[in-house]
Order: structure tokens, then C-alpha cells, then sequence
């Protein structure tokens, strides 16, 4: 649900609303952000403790982490790549290093015994 809120929210915001494409996937982001948080502590690690901590530890390490996608996604722009396929190519490489970091770090959960 992530990735399609992350990819297809930026292609509306522009292609629909006409937003900059700078603006509308730091708005992807945002909201995604956001809705990641909720999302993967509830239905993905099925964590209902530590709302406070593992909030604060998820808002650090995601606003960061998108930065660096966003960072990314300007210096695509920059190289001639079209924002979509940018996107793409952001979106398909970090996914699962974020995966493993929440799922290890943010909501504790111990990785599996050899």
C-alpha cells in the first residue's frame, strides 16, 4: 500500500492537479510518511506497545530516510530522468532495506534463529 500511495499520489498531484513535481512527491512523501507509521504498526508488526517511542524512533529514521529519497529523486530530475520513472527506480531499491529496519529496529521484532 506504501509504494502505490508513495508512486501514485505524486503522478495525480501532477498530472491531474498540475502541482509541480517536486512539490507533489514531497507531498507523496509526506503522506506517506504518515500513513506508513499507522499502517505498519498496526496490521504489519501487529505492535500496540510503546506508542510514544516507537513513534519518535519511526518519525527520525523515516524523515530522514525520505529525505534521502527525495534527494535522490532531485538529482534524478537533474540527470534528464522523468519523474515517473525516477520514482520508480527510488521507490523499488529502498523498499526492502526499510523493510528489515523497521521491522528489526522500530518495532523490535528479533530476526529469525538459523
Amino acid at each position: 500500500m506504501s509504494a502505490c500511495l508513495t508512486f501514485a499520489l505524486p503522478i495525480i498531484l501532477h498530472e491531474i492537479i498540475a502541482l509541480d513535481e517536486r512539490q507533489a512527491v514531497a507531498i507523496g512523501f509526506m503522506v506517506s510518511l504518515i500513513t506508513n507509521f499507522f499502517l505498519q504498526r498496526l496490521y504489519v508488526f501487529r505492535n500496540r506497545t510503546n506508542l510514544l517511542q516507537q513513534a519518535i524512533l519511526f518519525l527520525g529514521f523515516s524523515v530522514l530516510w525520505r529525505l534521502g529519497e527525495y534527494w535522490l529523486f532531485l538529482v534524478s530530475l537533474d540527470q534528464g530522468l522523468h519523474y515517473i520513472t525516477a520514482l520508480i527506480i527510488i521507490l523499488s531499491s529502498s523498499t526492502a532495506l526499510k523493510f528489515a529496519l523497521c521491522k528489526w529496529v522500530i518495532f523490535g521484532q528479533k530476526q529469525p534463529e538459523p
